[in-house]
């Protein structure tokens, strides 16, 4: 997570900071006559229905998930079953690809194995890509097309071009006439506690519960051994951790909203924005 920045015309709703499972679902009438279906992650027309076995095959073993990263970077990975590769990465906005948003960059296009024929690897420059978090996504699919894996191997960027990082130094448009009221760039840890009384955000939901199933990633406080919340440079890292067996696991929250009904709320109409980084892995819904 980044920052948050609210902007208000005076008026009373909660405002609740989250990473946590939510759930959302995007669907469409199919018209007289379909375009084709594009893949979500290559862009490519899709194989017709139940052509595809989506499996689990792509274990990446350098670098270490979630870890540090900087300059020329080799990245190595197994994948039974798959034999053809392509990697992306969102760049910033570079000669070629001037979009302020940014562009899906192609790292490698055609990975080719080692000489085992065991695992496949290719050459990672982080300094031409964001600093801070990012994620760099490897396709891979069988000779035939019917196998496919996406992997997501999230690492920070120790270098790189910084690029949209701080709160904005001109009010957003859709802010323009507002009064700023609360912001937070999340350079440093922000100061939390369970029910977050004397303390910037609690950390559990207002009202007690978790958000999810089975509880196996229950929100956790940062004075927990499972501790979920570290800083990491100018970014404010929640990691969820999945209980497997007989272990915990743990995820995080942070709401405005405290247990004994202070914190800071806000009344429509007003504008919030939040900047952060998540994965899209099935079964986890990161949400602001």
């Amino acid at each position: 997570m980044k920052h948050n920045v609210f902007f208000l015309r005076p008026l009373a709703l909660t405002l609740a900071l989250a990473a946590f499972s939510t759930c959302a679902a995007m669907a469409q009438d199919a018209p007289a006559a379909p375009p084709p279906s594009l893949d979500f992650f290559t862009g490519q027309a899709k194989s017709p229905p139940n052509t595809i076995q989506w499996v689990s095959s792509i274990a990446v073993s350098s670098p270490d998930y979630c870890s540090n990263i900087k300059g020329d970077t080799t990245v190595t990975f197994t994948a039974p079953n798959l034999t053809h590769f392509k990697v992306l990465c969102w760049q910033q906005p570079t000669p070629d690809n001037p979009s302020p948003w940014g562009h899906d960059a192609v790292v490698a296009a055609d990975v080719k194995p080692d000489l085992s024929g065991d695992s496949y690897s290719f050459d990672f420059n982080a300094d031409k890509f964001p600093n801070g978090p990012i994620i760099i996504r490897i396709f891979g699919k069988s000779d035939d097309g019917k196998k496919q894996d996406m992997c997501q191997l999230q690492v920070y960027n120790q270098g790189g071009v910084v690029w949209n990082q701080g709160i904005p130094k001109t009010d957003p448009p859709a802010a323009q006439g507002m009064k700023l009221v609360f912001s937070d760039d999340f350079d440093k840890l922000p100061a939390m506690s369970h029910d977050g009384i004397g303390a910037t955000y609690e950390t559990h939901k207002t009202g007690g519960g978790d958000f999810s199933d089975y509880g196996l990633c229950p929100f956790t406080d940062s004075e927990s051994p499972l501790n979920p919340y570290s800083q990491v440079g100018t970014f404010l890292r929640i990691h969820a951790t999945v209980a497997h067996g007989g272990e915990k696991g743990s995820t995080g929250l942070l709401s405005s909203l405290h247990e004994d009904g202070t914190g800071f709320t806000a009344t429509a109409p007003c504008y919030f924005e939040c900047r952060f980084l998540a994965q899209s892995s099935p079964g986890t819904w990161p949400a602001f």
